[in-house]
This record gives C-alpha cells, structure tokens and sequence, in this order.
C-alpha cells in the first residue's frame, strides 16, 4: 500500500550534509513506491521561492528527487505520516499538519547549534513534542530516548 508522507524541510542550502541525507531518504522512499511531498519552508534572503527553482537547486545538489516539492509549510492535505526534519519544523508538525503518524527525523542534538538562550531552549523542547524520533546514530536515540 501506498503511504503518503510530508517532509517539512528547511530552505536547502549549497553543499548541506543535512539535507543530502533528508533527500537521499526521500528518493529511497518514492523508489519503493511511497508518495513524498517535499514543503519547504523559511527562505534565505535572497532564496527564490518557485517550485521550479526549488526543484532545479535540490536537484543540482542532491541528485533526482521523484517527491513532489511545495514551497512554504501552509499544507492543507491529509498524510499518513509528516516527518519533521528540523527543531523550527517539529511544532509546525505537531500544530498544523494533519497526519496520522508524526515523525522527528534527527540528524544532530540541534539545541548546540546555538548559544544558550531562546534560540537553545526552543530547539531543546522540540524533542518533547511526542513525534516518533527517527535518528542517525545511537547517540542520539540514547539522548533522545
């Protein structure tokens, strides 16, 4: 059975590790037949913010993505399974998409990328959300478990 599964994704940047890893997920996912619907969300500055655009760069980069690509996190869909793939995207998960399973695809203890304070703190409680964590490592499945 075909699964239909929303990615909320950061504004992809040049080179990232991070989103390779997210869309070499996604390709191996639509490869065995799952239905993946790419949002991306918050530009940079100076980011375009057509789906074409988005799609040529993220191709460029990371090689064939078969998902469909959206741009922003406004999704009016219902999905069996919405996989939140950094700290800013887990609330927008948990809130504002309607899906039958909720996922936290972790790839870093994200609350380090930043100097304590809001920033640290938002990022550190988006672990407590209650979506499923889906982790690179051990590591972090032990901090997270």
């Amino acid at each position: 059975m075909k699964s239909k599964i929303a990615w909320l994704v950061p504004y992809p940047l040049k080179g990232s590790g991070g989103h390779r890893t997210i869309f070499s997920h996604i390709r191996n996912l639509t490869e065995r037949g799952q239905q993946c619907h790419v949002f991306i969300g918050e530009e940079e500055i100076s980011g375009n913010k057509t789906e074409h655009f988005l799609r040529g760069f993220i191709e460029n980069q990371y090689g064939p993505c078969p998902a469909e690509i959206h741009y922003g996190y406004n999704i009016k869909e219902r999905f069996d399974l919405a996989v939140a793939t950094a700290w800013w995207t887990a609330e927008i998960v948990v809130r504002k998409v309607d899906a039958r399973y909720k996922a936290y695809f972790v790839q870093d203890y994200e609350p380090l990328f930043n100097p304590m304070g809001d920033q640290y703190i938002l990022a550190e409680n988006s672990y407590k959300f209650g979506l499923i964590p889906i982790t690179i490592g051990r590591w972090l499945s032990y901090l997270l478990g």
